[in-house]
Parts: structure tokens; C-alpha cells; sequence
């Protein structure tokens, strides 16, 4: 919700066509999920401009406020809409800039003593383990917990996610992702988090972000601007395992994971076990990855460093959790296969960890990875060194001795290299002409690329 009062405070504020606004704003910024709102953001981009479609939008008899950017609209025909329909019109010099400036006076004016903003960044696992925290948080303080929806943590995702926020809160939690140099930076400064969280560093975004240096610059700024903000007394999440992050180790307000962390983390048989002091925790929530059991625990880190008080209360919440992981690690079980599908997205690291997912759940289940198909694709947004690390997967899956491996897309020349029994298509449809005529049938299968690829569409061939 957005304060009326709050709307001309932003310095891309311009003016009001129309009655002035007097009701607080609930914000929509698609014509085709509008329920109740009774404000549209007119948002644009290379492919649409919701600005062209002003007569569909004002079509909504709930929408009453409309955002728009001055400089691609007509004064004249903004005033006769406002006298014809009563709906104002706030203008702004730049809409995605007033957005972000709009969202920071929404935390300003939300934030009262009590309540508290956390932040997480990281180049894989932030969506998962900010699922995480939010079940952990709301299971101990329920209805009192706002999170990001999905993965809405862009420079469009983050305001729209804080113009939820409403004083019934008194928790929200904020994924923040990048794609460019400077845009954790700037979506941390319009959060001002309380306490935060970096899982890792890896190999993301690198055609911007260029190398791993450049990855670790961009995820650490979450670091300073908490330490900034908070006078040294906010608190960030680190994994002491991490090469880049642990170098932030002995910096005011961290607190590192990890075999030689400040908790002490390791993998048994049965659970995930953490320490701090004489005090520990065995994490025996079912989940088969331990990658999504290592963010289970450092979700429960983070909400405990926060709510000391209500640690018990806080663990207990963290063994209820279930992941809802649709595309993300999710398990599909068909009539003869078993689909391990992890089709949201893929980099070096993510690609890492579901392999060795992969390679957990055929032993859980006493079978043979000769009985098993990995079907792989593209890991996208790597810059110039895109085909190394496709080399190097190679190499990984090589190592791990998985043999029946598929892969489609232009990077199957690289994996070659190392694997030299792998199956190459240039297309997910050639794929499926090949197991049609192939009749191919393995007892686990997994599944994983770049989302842009699409592969989750196959899993409808193993019915």
C-alpha cells in the first residue's frame, strides 16, 4: 500500500492531471491481473508500453490513479481522460527511476521501532532460501511477514514488492538479483535492509559482471550498504566456505557458516548439523539437496541472529519447511521415471549442485547412474568464458562418471571436449524426435539449462 501523502515526494515527481489524490494507492502494472486496485504504474519496455493503452486501462472502473511518464504522453489527451473518466494522472519525469524513489519513502515512512527489513543477494539459492526464511519467520510470527513473490528481485521486482508492505507487517523480507555492475548497490539503498544475507558467489550475469571479481564486488555491496545504514549494527550472513565471501570474514557486523564459521556447519549421514558454542542444531528436515539444506539452515541463521529470543520457536518453524520448488529441484515421479527437474535457470555453480543432487537421490534410492539420463542445456550469460565452463562441466560430469548425458544447444561442442559420450542437439524438438525414435527409457532423469531453453517441456514425454 502507498501512502497518498507520499507521492510527490520523490525528486521525479512532476505533477497531477486531475483531482487531487486523496486514498491510499494499491498498484497494478499488468491490464490483464488488475482485481482490486485502484492504481496503474505504466511501465515500458522494448516489446510493450502500457502508456498506449490508457483507454483499456481506465476500462478497470477500480483504477482511479495512473502513473505515467510525462516525456510519452500528450497533456491535452491526459486532461480530457481525467475530466471524461475522473481518474488522475500523477506525472514523473522518469517512471523507473520515481518507482525506486518511491519505494525508499514507503520503507522510510513503514519503518517504526520493531519492525525490520532483511535483504538477500547471491548467485544461486537466494529465491530458495528466501522461501525459507519467509516459512521460518511466518510460522513464528504469522500474518506479520511480507517476502518477495517468486523471483521479483529486479529494479522493477523490489518497489513493487515494498508498495505491498502495509503497518500490519512487522517483517519484510527482500530477494534482490543484478544483472549489471551497481544494481545490488542501488536496490539495497532503497531497501536500507536491517540484517541480510550473501549465499554465495558464482559464475552469473558475467557478460556484464565480466568475472568472479566483478561478481563478488556487485553481491558485497549488499554488505556495505547494511554496514552503512545500520552505524556497524546490522548483521550479514556470509558462508565461510565461499573463497570471495569469506574475505569479508573479519569485517564488522558478519557472522560466516561453514566448516570454520562463526556456526560451524556439517554434513552427517541423516540432517545437516550446525553449531554455535555449546549450543547446535541437526537439521533433519527430508530434503534430498543438500544444497536447499544448507539454505534451510542459513535462512534459520539469519531469522535467529535477528529474533535471538524466539530461537526454539524459530528451529522448530525451519523442520516444518517444504520447498515449493516448481522447475527448481523439483521431483516428478511418472509411472517408470523418476524427473529430477531443475529447468528455472542454470550457471556454473547452480549446475554443480544439481548434479550432485542428482547423484544423492539415485543412491537414496539404491540404484545404478547407469540407469540414469542427464538432459542438459546452454548455461546462458557467462561472457567469454561461456565455452570454459561448459568445458569444465564436462570434466564434472566425467569425475562423477555419468555417461548418458544429453545436451542441447550451442555449447554441446565445449562439453564435448571432455565428455566425449555425450549426445548433441541443436533443439529441444530434435531431442524429442530422438527419443521417439530412440525409444529411450532410464529410471532417473534429470533435467536442467538456462530458462530460456525451456527444457521442463519435456517432461511430458516420459508419461
Amino acid at each position: 500500500m502507498i501512502k497518498h501523502s507520499l507521492i510527490n515526494k520523490p525528486k521525479t515527481y512532476n505533477k497531477i492531471i486531475g483531482n487531487q489524490v486523496e486514498v491510499d494507492l494499491l498498484v497494478s502494472t499488468d491490464t490483464r491481473k488488475i482485481e482490486n486496485e485502484n492504481a496503474f504504474i505504466c511501465l515500458y519496455g522494448e516489446n510493450f508500453d502500457a502508456h498506449s493503452m490508457l483507454d483499456k486501462i481506465i476500462e478497470h472502473k477500480s483504477i482511479k490513479i495512473i502513473f505515467v511518464e510525462k516525456k510519452r504522453t500528450i497533456s491535452e489527451i491526459l486532461e480530457d481522460f481525467a475530466q471524461k473518466y475522473s481518474v488522475s494522472f500523477v506525472c514523473v519525469d522518469d517512471i523507473f527511476l520515481y518507482i525506486r524513489e518511491l519505494a525508499n519513502q514507503c520503507v522510510i515512512d513503514w519503518r517504526t521501532p520493531g519492525k525490520k527489513l532483511l535483504g538477500l543477494t547471491g548467485s544461486a539459492g537466494k529465491t530458495s532460501s528466501k522461501e525459507a526464511l519467509y516459512h521460518i519467520l511466518n510460522e513464528t510470527f504469522p500474518g506479520k511477514v511480507l517476502a518477495t513473490k517468486g523471483n521479483l528481485n529486479n529494479y522493477i521486482g523490489v518497489p513493487l514488492t515494498i508498495f505491498r508492505l502495509n503497518p500490519d507487517y512487522d517483517i519484510a523480507v527482500i530477494e534482490m538479483g543484478t544483472s549489471e555492475p551497481g544494481e545490488i548497490k542501488m536496490l539495497t539503498e532503497i531497501v536500507l535492509p536491517d540484517a541480510g544475507l550473501i549465499t554465495n558467489v558464482g559464475a552469473a550475469h558475467l557478460e556484464k559482471l565480466i568475472d568472479l571479481e566483478g561478481v563478488f564486488k556487485e553481491k558485497s555491496a549488499l554488505y556495505h550498504v547494511i554496514n552503512d545504514c545500520n552505524d556497524g549494527n546490522g548483521i550479514v550472513i556470509l558462508p565461510s566456505d565461499d573463497v570471495y565471501l569469506n574475505r569479508l570474514r573479519d569485517f564488522p557486523s558478519v557472522l560466516t557458516f561453514g566448516k570454520d564459521g562463526h556456526y560451524k556447519m556439517s554434513f552427517e549421514t541423516e540432517y545437516l548439523k550446525i553449531q554455535k558454542g555449546n549450543t547446535s542444531w541437526e537439521f533433519t528436515n527430508p530434503i534430498v539437496e543438500h544444497h536447499l539444506l544448507k539454505n534451510l539452515a542459513q535462512a534459520f541463521i539469519l531469522a535467529r541472529t535477528v529474533f535471538s529470543d524466539k530461537t526454539n520457536e524459530l528451529f522448530k518453524a525451519a523442520l516444518s519447511f517444504k520447498p515449493n520448488q516448481k522447475n527448481r529441484g523439483e521431483i516428478i515421479e511418472k509411472e517408470r521415471t523418476k524427473i529430477y527437474l531443475d529447468a528455472y535457470n542454470a550457471n556454473p555453480l547452480s549446475m554443480r549442485e544439481a548434479i550432485d543432487s542428482f547423484e544423492r537421490l539415485i543412491e537414496k534410492n539404491g540404484a545404478k547412474k547407469e540407469n540414469s539420463l542427464l538432459i542438459l542445456g546452454d548455461m546462458l550469460e557467462l561472457g567469454s568464458e561461456t565455452i570454459r565452463f561448459h568445458e569444465e562441466l564436462g570434466e564434472y560430469l566425467l569425475q562423477k562418471q555419468f555417461n548418458n548425458v544429453f545436451f542441447v544447444g550451442e555449447m554441446g561442442v565445449a562439453l564435448e571436449r571432455r565428455l566425449e559420450s555425450v549426445v548433441k542437439f541443436n533443439s529441444r524438438e530434435n531431442l524429442k524426435i530422438y527419443l521417439d525414435e530412440q525409444n529411450v527409457e532410464k529410471e532417473f532423469v534429470m533435467i536442467k539449462a538456462s530458462r530460456s531453453l525451456a527444457l521442463e517441456k519435456l517432461v511430458d514425454y516420459f508419461n
